[in-house]
């Protein structure tokens, strides 16, 4: 590259020897007093706002978590047995005459001969005793699903790496630039022999930061702009416990003997013998317990025994929902050549050196100064100097004029007339 520029340069300067020194016969028609130069027209560019994505779009991933409602359920806590009540023999009192001394004759002389007799009488009958024995009951114990297995998702935020890249703002492009010639030039003042060269002028670049995606570890998934897993929670389960029938209540009866009572009287064994007298016989009312009813027993139902338990079922199961992220994008200024400098091909006519006269400096320095354009602090003061210059050349380039010389094409743009 360097070898090219330098001979790009060479055969520019040999050209702009030949062009400055003396015109060739590119020039149509000249006039005699009127001076020519091939004028260098400034490059155009534009400014324009390139958009950059440095993150692109994506999906958010909102985890909404299961939900649970309250149920409740009746479950057995305690069996129903049966109970018994014992209800006791019952007696009522009864009496009967029981022959005490049977009816006699007494006789005067003989008197009776009697003998002592005795027998058992019944006092009580026997009757059965009830003993009940309560139901005897052992624990049991199970288990109750009181939640759902369900399965909910954990989440956490994708893993971005940043990656720069770099974007040409301005493009590569060449000036020219004018130099003096000093090797080449036949004339003693070297300002004589001006040649333009052409010069690169480097691309422009601007780096620019951009958030990359990673990607989910093993075992995540990718939703949207998240990383998801699905978990998986088990079910829960509590112990309960019931007391269940061992053995039901029953009832035993015991059996109590009946009760008698021993009882004597005199017998008559011969009666008188000489004189006979009757002796009505003597009874006496024993009185004893007969029964009534005997012992039983009452059955009663005892009712089994609930309880409530509370416990949480699945109403809807965890879900996603998803989201869109916008890119992020920025706007990154660019230059872009619109069109590119360099000399006219044709010759233009500028003013002479001997028409660049004090009043026509004026003249230019007044009417940039109206433009808005800074001549120096000594404002309009005839002297083309190096303000005067710069501001002279802002406004070509402003104008799209050509820039470098002071032709008619620039005198007309300032609104100055010769």
């Amino acid at each position: 590259m360097k070898k090219m520029n330098l001979l790009l340069s060479v055969a520019f300067m040999l050209m702009a020897f030949v062009s400055f020194a003396q015109p060739g016969a590119d020039l149509k028609n000249p006039e005699s007093g009127k001076c020519y130069a091939k004028c260098l027209i400034p490059a155009k560019y534009e400014t324009v706002s390139v958009p950059v994505t440095i993150r692109e779009a994506s999906m958010k991933v909102n985890v909404s978590p299961a939900t649970f409602a309250s149920a409740s359920e009746q479950i057995l806590a305690k069996e129903g047995a049966k109970a018994y009540s014992a209800t006791s023999a019952t007696f009522e009192t009864a009496s009967k005459s029981l022959l005490k001394k049977d009816g006699y004759k007494v006789l005067t002389v003989v008197p009776a001969k009697f003998e002592t007799q005795s027998e058992k009488e019944l006092v009580q009958e026997a009757y059965k005793v009830a003993r009940v024995i309560p139901a005897t009951y052992k624990t049991e114990s199970f288990q109750l699903m009181v939640k759902p297995a369900y399965t909910t998702y954990q989440k956490k935020p994708a893993q971005y790496r940043t990656e720069t890249e770099t974007i040409e703002t301005v493009p590569a492009s060449t000036k020219w630039v004018k130099k003096k010639s000093k090797d080449n030039c036949l004339s003693a003042d070297p300002s004589d022999c001006m040649i333009w060269c052409l010069v690169e002028v480097p691309a422009q670049y601007r780096t620019v930061t951009k958030s990359v995606r990673v990607g989910c570890e093993d075992g995540w998934m990718q939703k949207g702009d998240d990383c998801v897993k699905a978990v998986k929670v088990d079910a829960v389960y509590k112990t309960y416990t019931k007391k269940v029938v061992d053995q039901p209540a029953r009832v035993e009866y015991t059996e109590v003997p009946a009760k008698y009572k021993t009882r004597t009287w005199q017998k008559l064994v011969s009666d008188a013998r000489v004189e006979e007298r009757a002796v009505a016989p003597v009874y006496s009312d024993w009185k004893y317990k007969k029964l009534a009813s005997d012992a039983g027993a009452t059955e009663s139902m005892i009712p089994q025994k609930m309880v409530t338990r509370t416990y949480k079922t699945l109403a809807n199961d965890a879900t996603l929902t998803e989201s869109t992220i916008p890119a992020k994008v920025i706007n990154v200024s660019k230059r872009n050549l619109v069109s590119a400098g360099g000399f006219t091909e044709e010759w233009r006519e500028v003013v002479c050196q001997a028409d660049v006269t004090p009043r026509l400096i004026a003249q230019v320095q007044r009417a940039l100064i109206s433009k808005g354009y800074d001549v120096g602090a000594a404002g309009a003061d005839n002297v083309f100097g190096r303000a005067t210059k710069d501001a002279l050349i802002k406004f070509q380039k402003a104008q799209g004029l050509p820039v470098g010389n002071l032709d008619f094409e620039t005198l007309k743009a300032l609104g100055i007339k010769q």
